[in-house]
C-alpha cells in the first residue's frame, strides 16, 4: 500500500508543514522498535534479499539495534528517506534493508580496524618476543662463553697447581707411612738415598738397593740412626736380564711382603751426539743402557705386581722431564723415559681392566740438585739452571703412593713449562735449542 497522498504530506515551504515533518523525522522509532518491526517482516526481507542466509537478517538487525541505539547517528538524508518510506508503506522493508546495509558497512570497517589493530598487536608481540629471544640468546651466549672460559681456566689451574696441592695434601707422615714395607731401587745416592732417609724418619721398613754392597753400607748406617723400623740391603745389576725379578722376590721374602715399590735406578748419564749414539748401538752399549732405564722397569713391575696384590700396594716409576720436553744430547735417556711413560699408562689401563687393586703411579722429575745433574747440564745449557732440592723431590715421590696419584710432576713449577710445551711445541723447541750450547 502507498502512503498518504494529500497535500498535508507534501513538502510545502511557508505553510508550516516542513517543521512538522522535521518533528516527525526527529520522532522516528528507536532502533529497538525497528528491530521488533524487522521480526514481523523477516520473510519479506528474505524474499527481497536472497543473498542473506536464513536467520541472518534478524541477527544482523539485533546487532544493529545494539549498535545504533541513538537515531541521530544516521545521515539526515537517509533518515528522511527512511521516514518517508515508512509512512508510505508501513510494512516496507526498505528502511530495514538500508539499516542492514549501513550496519554491514560499519561492521566491515570495524572488522578492518580490528584486523589492523590485531596485526599491529601481532607485530608488536612478535617484536617483543624477538627482542626477548635476542636477550635470552645473548644471555645463553654469555653463559656458554663464560662456561668455556671457566673450564679453560680451571683446567689450566688444575694442570699447573694440582701437583703442588697433591704434595701438600698427601704429604707422607708417620700416620700414613709408619710400618710400611718399602723397596727403593737405585738408593745408594741422589734421590733414591733421600727417599730411603725420608721413609726411615717416618718409621717405615726400608730395603735399599744398588749395584754394589759397598755403596749401601753407609746408607744403611744412616737409616738406622734415623729411627727406621728395619733396614735391609739388596744388590743387583739391573743391566742384566732377570736381576730385577730376583731383587723384588728377595725383598718380599725378607720383609714378608711389600707395600710400596719405588723403581728409581738409572744408568750412567752419557753426554752424547748422534754419532756417538750410533757407535754405542753398534758396540752394544746402547742396548745395555736401555735395559737399565726401560726394560728392567718392566721386569720389576712384572715381579712386584703379584706381591703388591696381597696388600693393595703401590708401584711408583720414576721418570724424567726429558721424556716430555726436547733435551739435546740425551738421546738414549730421553728415549727411555718417553717410552717409560707410555709403558706406565698401558700398565695402569691393564690393571684397571682386570680389576687389580694395585696402584701404578709415575713421578716426573726435573733438574734435581744432585752431583750428576751439576756435572752434565751445564755442558748442555748456557743459561742459569734452576735445580730443585733433593729433599723436596723425595717428598713429592713419597706422596704418590699416599694419595695413589697416577702422575706427579716435581718440582710443581715445572708443570707450567710442560703445559706450554704441549700447547706450543715448535716455540718450545726453538727456545731450547737457542739456549743450548753448540758442539
Amino acid at each position: 500500500s502507498t502512503g498518504p497522498t494529500d497535500g498535508s504530506a507534501r513538502c510545502q515551504t511557508g505553510s508550516g508543514v516542513l517543521p512538522e515533518r522535521r518533528r516527525a523525522l526527529l520522532s522516528l522509532p528507536t532502533a529497538n522498535r525497528v528491530a521488533e518491526g524487522a521480526q514481523k517482516t523477516e520473510l519479506n526481507c528474505r524474499d527481497r534479499t536472497p543473498r542473506l542466509a536464513e536467520g541472518s537478517l534478524s541477527q544482523s538487525l539485533s546487532q544493529t539495534a545494539k549498535v545504533t541505539k541513538v537515531p541521530r547517528r544516521l545521515d539526515r538524508r537517509c533518515h528522511q528517506r527512511f521516514a518517508a518510506d515508512r509512512r508510505r508503506r508501513p510494512s516496507s522493508n526498505f528502511g530495514l534493508a538500508f539499516l542492514h546495509g549501513r550496519h554491514a558497512a560499519t561492521v566491515s570497517r570495524c572488522r578492518e580496524r580490528q584486523a589492523t589493530a590485531a596485526a599491529a598487536n601481532l607485530v608488536e608481540s612478535l617484536s617483543s618476543t624477538i627482542e626477548a629471544n635476542a636477550d635470552v640468546m645473548g644471555l645463553i651466549k654469555k653463559a656458554i662463553v663464560g662456561a668455556v672460559i671457566s673450564i679453560a681456566v680451571y683446567q689450566v689451574l688444575h694442570h699447573v697447581l694440582y701437583d703442588a696441592y697433591a704434595m701438600w695434601r698427601y704429604a707422607p707422615n708417620r700416620e700414613n707411612t709408619s710400618g710400611k714395607r718399602v723397596l727403593i731401587t737405585g738408593s745408594s745416592k741422589g734421590v733414591g738415598r733421600a727417599l730411603a732417609q725420608l721413609y726411615c724418619e717416618l718409621g717405615a721398613h726400608v730395603i735399599v738397593h744398588s749395584r754394589s754392597l759397598k755403596s749401601l753400607e753407609e746408607v744403611q748406617a744412616e737409616c738406622r740412626k734415623l729411627g727406621a723400623g728395619s733396614v735391609y740391603v739388596v744388590t743387583g745389576d739391573m743391566s742384566v736380564v732377570g736381576q730385577a725379578d730376583k731383587v723384588v722376590n728377595w725383598a718380599a721374602k725378607a720383609m714378608g711382603g711389600l707395600d710400596i715399590v719405588i723403581v728409581n735406578h738409572v744408568s750412567t748419564y752419557v753426554f752424547e751426539t748422534l754419532h756417538s749414539v750410533v757407535s754405542r748401538l753398534r758396540s752394544g752399549e746402547l742396548q745395555k743402557s736401555m735395559q737399565v732405564d726401560l726394560f728392567s722397569y718392566a721386569e720389576t713391575a712384572l715381579a712386584a705386581i703379584p706381591i703388591l696384590e696381597r696388600t693393595s700396594g703401590s708401584l711408583v716409576l720414576v721418570s724424567s722431564v726429558a721424556g716430555r720436553m726436547p733435551v739435546p744430547y740425551f738421546f738414549q735417556y730421553a728415549s727411555a723415559k718417553a717410552s717409560l711413560e707410555g709403558f706406565s699408562k698401558s700398565l695402569r689401563q691393564e690393571l684397571a681392566i682386570n680389576g687389580s687393586n694395585v696402584h701404578c703411579g709415575v713421578a716426573i722429575l726435573g733438574a734435581i740438585d744432585t752431583q750428576s745433574a751439576h756435572d752434565l747440564l751445564p755442558k748442555v745449557f748456557s743459561g742459569p739452571i734452576d735445580y730443585a732440592p733433593v729433599r723436596q723431590t723425595a717428598v713429592g715421590i713419597a706422596s704418590v703412593p699416599v694419595g695413589r696419584i697416577n702422575q706427579l710432576v716435581t718440582p710443581p713449577a715445572l708443570k707450567a713449562a710442560l703445559l706450554l710445551a704441549s700447547l706450543m711445541p715448535e716455540k718450545t723447541e726453538e727456545q731450547i735449542w737457542q739456549g743450548a750450547k753448540r758442539l
